[in-house]
């Protein structure tokens, strides 16, 4: 498997569904996650999760 502990990930629809999933995914295997969805609210309420 390829290392990418500290790398950064930019997972667009990531607010919800599949890419919500991917996001936590590569927050588990150490990656910086940058979030992105269409909404404000969306956004809001799935970034309490990848808070350290």
């Amino acid at each position: 498997m390829i290392n990418i502990k500290g790398k950064n990930a930019l997972i667009t629809g990531s607010s919800r569904g599949v890419g919500q999933q991917i996001a936590m995914g590569l927050a588990a295997l150490g990656c910086n996650i940058i979030l992105h969805g269409r909404t404000k609210e969306g956004n809001a309420n799935v970034g309490h999760l990848f808070r350290v």
